[in-house]
């Protein structure tokens, strides 16, 4: 039996991994955004899907205006100060602004903008190395660091197939419903001897 494979479309193809690394953008910016509420609310939990700088400085922020549940003060001398609420403000807005360039590379991307996914990719990188740099690398760290390298295969592999993209050729048609995908066609063949 002879099969005939029908290949993806490059363009598809490229279109679907860059897409694919933008939603995993998108989801770092929400995983880290429920963190910063979280740590506000008193939660305990933490997701590992999310950048480090914002989060940290959202801990720091709060850390300095005792803004944290009494348990992360017991080693704080008694007669210890704290900065005034504006530091907090600074914090969580340096905070903010760097979600917000994440979630502008997510949306100006959209039209297949490889200098976004570029813009975001570089940020991540300076994130995965601030995050080595406090943590270190420990059994502690090993799921945050994996998670981490995840983020940036998507976005690195983002830029890669936006870069393809833009090599093609525009006049090669977009696919139609059902085109594109591989598939595999049987033929009959007569193998009997006559």
């Amino acid at each position: 039996m002879n099969k005939n494979v029908k290949p993806v479309a490059p363009r598809a193809l490229y279109q679907q991994k860059f897409t694919s690394a933008r939603y995993n953008l998108l989801l770092v910016i929400g995983m880290t955004l429920i963190n910063i509420v979280m740590l506000f609310l008193g939660g305990s939990s933490y997701f590992l899907f999310s950048a480090t700088i914002p989060y940290s400085l959202s801990i720091d922020g709060a850390y300095y205006t005792g803004k944290l549940p009494e348990e992360f003060y017991t080693d704080m001398p008694a007669d210890a100060q704290f900065f005034p609420d504006s530091y907090l403000a600074i914090m969580l807005g340096i905070a903010i602004a760097i979600l917000a360039v994440y979630f502008l590379c997510f949306m100006l991307s959209k039209k297949f903008k490889t200098g976004w996914m570029i813009t975001a990719a570089v940020m991540f990188v300076l994130d995965t190395l601030y995050m080595l740099f406090i943590y270190g690398v420990g059994v502690d760290s090993v799921m945050d660091i994996l998670l981490h390298a995840w983020v940036l295969y998507y976005l690195i592999s983002g830029v890669v197939y936006g870069l393809k993209l833009k090599k093609l050729p525009e006049d090669e048609p977009a696919p139609v419903d059902g085109e594109g995908v591989e598939i595999e066609i049987p033929t009959q063949t007569n193998d009997k001897a006559e």
